[in-house]
């Protein structure tokens, strides 16, 4: 009996640090995809910024 409840219990701890592992992937795939999310719309809103800069001079220069 002593020995079958120890199975139990590595049963147990196996199965909790298995959905333990898989519960940190997901997080961590979650965390390198926002991360791609907000480093792609940093990169747009650069872009846009460079866009509005040159709107601004191609504005200056028809004005001259």
């Amino acid at each position: 009996m002593k020995k079958q409840i120890k199975l139990n219990q590595a049963d147990i701890t196996e199965t909790l640090l298995a959905k333990i592992a898989n519960l940190e992937l997901e997080v961590a795939t979650e965390y390198a995809a926002k991360k791609a999310v907000m480093e792609y719309a940093t990169k747009l809103e650069n872009e846009l910024e460079e866009l509005k800069n040159e709107e601004g001079e191609d504005a200056k220069c028809d004005s001259k």
